[in-house]
């Protein structure tokens, strides 16, 4: 894609699934990044907790309004009166996992944790963002572990969330990722 957009190194970002994506696409193709952002995202630095597996697994099989809110709302995404966002989003995700199937040559492809050798071999800037409260794995850990191992490493644990902090603390989130995208 970068070739037939005629870009020889971009900025990368990504929440969740999209995190480890773009930190696969970093450890693969070094040169292509110039700087990476990683907000919340799975599996990279510590494996999930059991009841992600579980709960990840129900919710794919059996996508119904029930097993979808409970799920997101495990993971922070929690309707709450006058809040049309968490809404929305689990709207989007309930739809999603009922009307659209993965290839199979796609579901095979599920986040792994990063070996210690590949997170050293990231040189370009990265930064970490994880809620304080996140669930899918211990968010101290995970950013005790990409502190000790990633050489341009800048990270923080943003305050009151979960795995949903991109909603739920957007400003901070933004705040945070404009910054870090804007310094030299």
């Amino acid at each position: 894609m970068l070739n037939g957009l005629n870009l020889d190194s971009i900025s990368l970002g990504g929440a969740s699934y999209g995190g480890w994506l773009a930190l696969n696409h970093t450890v693969t193709e070094p040169e292509r990044v110039r700087k990476l952002v990683l907000l919340s995202p799975a599996a990279s630095f510590l494996s999930p907790v059991m009841q992600f597996n579980l709960r990840g697994m129900l919710m794919g099989l059996f996508p119904t309004r029930l097993t979808v809110n409970s799920t997101m709302g495990w993971m922070g995404f929690k309707e709450t009166p006058g809040d049309s966002v968490a809404r929305l989003v689990l709207d989007l995700i309930y739809l999603g996992l009922k009307h659209f199937r993965i290839s199979p040559e796609t579901a095979r492809i599920m986040p792994s944790v990063f070996s210690d050798t590949e997170l050293r071999a990231v040189h370009v800037p990265v930064q970490l963002l994880l809620g304080d409260r996140e669930v899918m794995y211990d968010p101290v850990k995970a950013l005790a572990r990409a502190q000790a191992l990633l050489p341009n490493f800048e990270g923080e644990l943003v305050p009151n969330s979960s795995h949903e902090m991109c909603a739920s603390q957007y400003q901070i989130v933004n705040r945070r990722v404009l910054d870090f995208l804007n310094a030299n």
